[in-house]
């Protein structure tokens, strides 16, 4: 079995199987999934084809705005 390591929350050993994430919303372009095996974001949309879910945010501008809403949930 193969070890995948995510930069948060330590390493994990691969599942044997595929897993099904499912968010069910009206609104999908406000979700955004981040990967904390490899660190990319990516956005909801309204596709409904396996691949195009979700598309990667690579918008440095964007990425900023996400960083900093993370940030202000951050109670110090």
């Amino acid at each position: 079995m193969k070890t995948r390591k995510s930069r948060i929350f330590g390493e994990f050993d691969e599942s044997e199987y595929s897993n099904n994430l499912q968010i069910i919303t009206k609104f999908p372009e406000k979700w955004i999934l981040i990967d904390t095996e490899n660190s990319r974001v990516y956005k909801g949309t309204k596709n409904k084809k396996l691949k195009k879910i979700w598309n990667e945010i690579l918008d440095k501008r964007i990425l900023k705005k996400i960083q900093n809403i993370i940030s202000d949930k951050i109670k110090y």
